[in-house]
């Protein structure tokens, strides 16, 4: 497996966080990882779904999936939430994949988004009593190439945190 390198945004560990295999991370009931568009989220996602034996699906396609086609217990793998809800103001994409994930009940879960399209506090909130009954989230942040590593994380950063979840801070 191609073990790309992630660096914690949240929980905030208190120092520079230096990135680390995703792979690291494997024992964390839910991740979502955040970056650029190109930076590998997508590629992450592919190889660590099949080094797991876990289930990659699109947001689109998560959404329309059959019930009972995701096994009880996978590790749940979530990508491009951003282009599913792209142009949309509303919170409807984020509810109904909250109540899917909910009914579906993964071991494991693992959801990679644009960071510029991450809502931050407001997407947090929406996911925050899954994450609550399941073990936390950890949010890691994918480099883009050379840039550097969370510039486009930086209006994130500054939100006001929702109730319940600290301030994310710079790897």
């Amino acid at each position: 497996m191609d073990d790309r390198r992630v660096c914690q945004i949240n929980p905030d560990t208190g120092q520079n966080a230096a990135p680390a295999p995703f792979s690291s991370f494997a024992d964390r009931r839910s991740i979502v990882v955040l970056g650029d568009p190109g930076a590998g989220k997508s590629h992450l996602f592919r190889q660590a779904a099949h080094a797991a034996g876990g289930v990659l699906y699109t947001a689109r396609n998560f959404l329309n999936a059959v019930d009972g086609g995701i096994p009880k217990g996978a590790t749940l793998f979530i990508d491009a939430l951003d282009e599913k809800r792209s142009g949309r103001g509303d919170d409807d994409t984020i509810d109904a994949l909250v109540q899917r994930i909910q009914r579906v009940r993964p071991q494991y879960l693992r959801i990679a988004c644009r960071a510029a399209d991450w809502l931050g506090e407001s997407d947090l909130a929406a996911f925050k009593p899954y994450f609550d009954a399941n073990g936390g989230v950890t949010v890691v942040g994918r480099r883009s190439g050379a840039r550097g590593l969370y510039h486009s994380l930086a209006g994130y950063r500054r939100a006001r945190p929702a109730a319940g979840f600290p301030r994310l801070a710079a790897g």
